[in-house]
């Protein structure tokens, strides 16, 4: 039947898979994420079970059988002026999984939970590191635009990384005009 690939979301007892896909995508891919591996390794536990059921937070894994092999968070922003937003963060597929539509998968699965259980969100934003061409190229291919770009925005060690800014706008629900 071939190997088999789910995204779920896990219960908060679960949060020791969260810290360890986090620290694992900070060590592999520091260029592309603004926390530091050495940093968030002294991070308390309590720490990481308060980030992983936080109210207005939701975390997918993607898994290959029993074994995590990707994360992806979203925020809900609870302040009403923005309540009809969700920014998704954290996008992460261990390296040995990655150029095989993985990513893709996770990132349309974060899009569906956010349709499904928000039915208030007409857009969705993101932020990518220039250094992440393979993932921009996954955000475009499921609709998001680039919006802009903040210079400079990462720094791992002595380079730095542009910040690539993008948006989708929820296909079934059409935002209401904008004001200039």
């Amino acid at each position: 039947m071939g190997v088999q690939f789910e995204v779920k979301k896990l219960d908060p007892e679960h949060w020791f898979v969260y810290k360890h896909l986090r620290l694992e995508s900070l060590k592999n891919d520091p260029q592309a994420f603004i926390g530091i591996h050495e940093e968030k390794l002294k991070v308390p536990d309590d720490i990481w079970r308060e980030q992983f059921s936080r109210e207005h937070t939701r975390i997918l894994f993607l898994f290959e059988g029993v074994q995590a092999i990707g994360i992806a968070g979203y925020d809900i922003n609870h302040i009403s002026k923005n309540a009809h937003v969700a920014s998704i963060f954290g996008v992460y597929i261990m390296p040995d999984y990655r150029g095989k539509d993985l990513g893709k998968m996770l990132v349309s699965a974060v899009i569906d939970d956010i349709v499904k259980h928000h039915p208030q969100i007409i857009k969705i934003k993101l932020a990518v590191s220039s250094s992440q061409t393979a993932a921009f190229h996954i955000y475009e291919s499921l609709g998001f635009k680039n919006t802009g770009t903040l210079k400079m925005e990462i720094k791992h060690g002595e380079e730095f990384f542009d910040e690539i800014l993008l948006e989708k706008f929820i296909a079934t629900r059409n935002p209401p005009a904008v004001r200039p």
